[in-house]
């Protein structure tokens, strides 16, 4: 029987700190965040094992097992971006909800930052505090408490970082009570307008036929993945 005895989120990843009560050992346990509601791990903290019970998830598994191998508490920098027309701002006895979107994947974090709306639109009693790579910051919607921007490129996004860890630790103990959002990992269109995210309103499919007559021409300018073989 494993205990929870802790928590702990140097990145990406969402942990319990788990300890049985049987043997002795310890372990960390995904928390039910973004694809861990679907394929949660379990890693040895003494071996850095990665028991790993699903089918098509080794990809995740090994996520968990190399960054724990390649650990590290390099300071790194990280903002706090505050909303002061927004929340109550860690005054005691009040609650916030974290949403983690770091990733490794520019579509993946993005996909997390979405679950924002919900906590905005519909619940106003907690603070909504966002955790984005630099690179997402411009997207963070208005109504957010407090943005904690992390200067952590994709390419370094699965990182194992317990300096990361820490910082997250001692903002989140400023609140009486801390939430830690679901993140869905695909979260449906009917939930969010992704204009409020983005500040621009979206092509307008009822009046495709209108905007063929005059050429447009989208940019895309992203670093994390190609588009073609190089």
């Amino acid at each position: 029987m494993l205990k929870t005895v802790g928590w702990h989120i140097p990145g990406m990843r969402c942990l319990a700190e788990l300890i049985c009560e049987q043997c002795g050992d310890e372990f960390y346990g995904d928390l039910p965040v973004g694809q861990a509601l679907y394929t949660p791990m379990l890693l040895d903290r003494r071996t850095g094992k990665v028991y790993n019970d699903f089918e098509n998830a080794d990809w995740f598994a090994d996520w968990l097992q190399e960054s724990f191998a390649a650990r590290t508490n390099e300071p790194v920098g990280m903002s706090i971006e505050v909303d002061k027309q927004c929340g109550n701002q860690g005054q005691a006895g009040k609650r916030a909800v974290l949403l983690n979107c770091l990733d490794t994947v520019y579509g993946h974090a993005l996909l997390k930052l979405l679950n924002a709306q919900y906590y905005i639109d519909k619940r106003h009693e907690l603070d909504l505090i966002v955790i984005v790579p630099r690179s997402l910051a411009w997207m963070v919607p208005g109504g957010v408490a407090q943005s904690w921007v992390v200067d952590l490129p994709l390419t370094r996004g699965r990182e194992w970082n317990n300096w990361i860890a820490g910082e997250i630790r001692r903002h989140v103990e400023v609140y009486e009570t801390c939430y830690l959002s679901l993140a869905f990992s695909h979260p449906s269109a009917c939930d969010y307008s992704i204009e409020r995210f983005t500040g621009i309103k979206p092509f307008p499919l009822n009046q495709w036929d209108e905007w063929l007559r005059r050429p447009s021409v989208t940019f895309i300018w992203r670093d994390d993945r190609e588009w073609c073989v190089s």
